[in-house]
């Protein structure tokens, strides 16, 4: 499998597969994530997201009042009506639905600056060891993470492939990956 819309159809299919074990999984990345947090990261934006079904589900760490008191702030994206540029906003923001499943701050919240952020919490339907990402296939967040070239961008990887997966000159790879084994950083 090559090309990118077979490995979507490969790492979609996993996911359905997989989805009874998704509580516990996201139970040890959320942990290894809080602690690596707690060890690297102070008075910073880290942007989350709002899981998708099978996707894991960070809630537990950023209510942890323990990383608030090292003043770091969540942030969430937004998705645009038009285009492809992402905007990130506090995560206590009024949100709302979005067309794809998941909430997002509403138009108007308050934005934050990319300048600001220094962890980007990545979801995707796999990475591989070289922390190449296989997201839905749009490139918001590819737009998005190539808008902060200094930022932390840890891949929220509850499937890595042994492989290579395919990739393309405008594909951003990681900087880390967060599995139920813990944070690492990538080596390329």
């Amino acid at each position: 499998m090559g090309d990118k819309t077979a490995w979507r159809v490969k790492a979609k299919a996993r996911r359905q597969q997989h989805d009874g074990v998704a509580t516990a999984r996201s139970e040890s990345i959320v942990t290894h994530l809080h602690d690596w947090l707690s060890e690297n990261v102070a008075a910073t934006v880290v942007v989350v997201f709002d899981p998708l079904p099978g996707e894991v589900d960070l809630a537990p760490l950023h209510r942890s009042s323990e990383l608030l008191n090292c003043n770091i702030e969540f942030a969430l994206t937004r998705t645009p009506t038009a285009g492809f540029d992402l905007t990130v906003h506090p995560l206590d923001s009024e949100l709302e639905h979005h067309r794809f499943g998941y909430r997002q701050p509403v138009a108007g919240a308050r934005r934050i600056a990319d300048s600001e952020i220094g962890v980007v919490l990545v979801p995707a339907l796999a990475f591989d060891v070289s922390g190449n990402r296989l997201g839905f296939g749009a490139g918001y967040y590819d737009r998005f993470l190539a808008r902060l070239p200094r930022a932390n961008k840890i891949g929220i990887a509850d499937y890595v492939v042994d492989g290579t997966l395919p990739n393309d000159d405008f594909d951003v790879p990681m900087s880390h990956l967060a599995t139920a084994e813990g944070v690492r950083a990538v080596v390329r």
